[in-house]
């Protein structure tokens, strides 16, 4: 009896009505957005979060570029101490084994301005006295010096002075990597 007594007076009070309308349209209406967001995977983030967010992007940007330009400062500092570098013809001589290992050098040695030119010994049988050492000619003894400092934390490199019988390199680097 009460329920049908509240049921005639909502029904004949378009107010109430009007406003049960608005209230079960709401409703409906949050619970598809909920099902939406559900759905798409996304997610509700506070504007702080987001300002938070955008600041710590900021400062990883500026860490970010000043690194490269310590990077770029550095790579002009590394041409320059190593200006005698520039134009010597470097041979790498590695073992097969060694390929990945030759390449690090290279590319190190590379970015000084030297000419290197890696050359594949299938073993080191032959030339044990070499294995490890920077060999040579005369005349070019500060070059030597540079390599040798150059790849002393990768390799080992004794440089001592032997008469090449080929003009075809400078300086020549027996690798021999640091284990």
């Amino acid at each position: 009896m009460i329920a049908s007594r509240l049921k005639e007076s909502i029904e004949q009070n378009v107010l109430m009505w009007f406003l049960g309308v608005l209230v079960t349209g709401f409703v409906s209406g949050l619970g598809a957005y909920r099902t939406v967001q559900d759905i798409a995977g996304l997610k509700v983030v506070s504007q702080s979060s987001l300002d938070d967010t955008a600041k710590k992007v900021a400062a990883l940007e500026k860490a970010a570029s000043l690194e490269l330009a310590k990077s770029e400062a550095t790579t002009v500092q590394l041409r320059q101490a190593y200006a005698s570098l520039r134009g010597t013809r470097v041979g790498l001589m590695y073992v097969e084994s060694d390929s990945t290992f030759m390449s690090s050098v290279k590319q190190r040695l590379a970015e000084t301005g030297a000419i290197v030119t890696p050359n594949e010994v299938s073993q080191w049988r032959g030339y044990p006295e070499f294995v490890g050492r920077v060999l040579y000619r005369k005349g070019t003894e500060e070059s030597a010096f540079q390599l040798k400092a150059l790849v002393s934390d990768l390799a080992v490199a004794t440089p001592s002075e032997y008469a090449m019988e080929s003009d075809k390199y400078d300086v020549a680097i027996w690798l021999q990597p640091r284990r």
